[in-house]
């Protein structure tokens, strides 16, 4: 990036959605990582019960 006006506001804004999307898919994979380890003690404290 030599200079930000030379940029179009168009291109800025899908950048910026970019970046957007990037990050909820990031989050989305962190909460999944999360999840995981909870649901399988989860499942595991219900075997348990049985």
């Amino acid at each position: 990036m030599v200079s930000t006006c030379a940029i179009p506001l168009g291109s800025l804004i899908e950048g910026f959605a970019g970046a957007w999307i990037g990050v909820h898919v990031l989050f989305l994979i962190f909460g999944m990582l999360l999840l995981i380890p909870a649901f399988l003690l989860l499942s595991q404290k219900s075997f348990m019960r049985i």
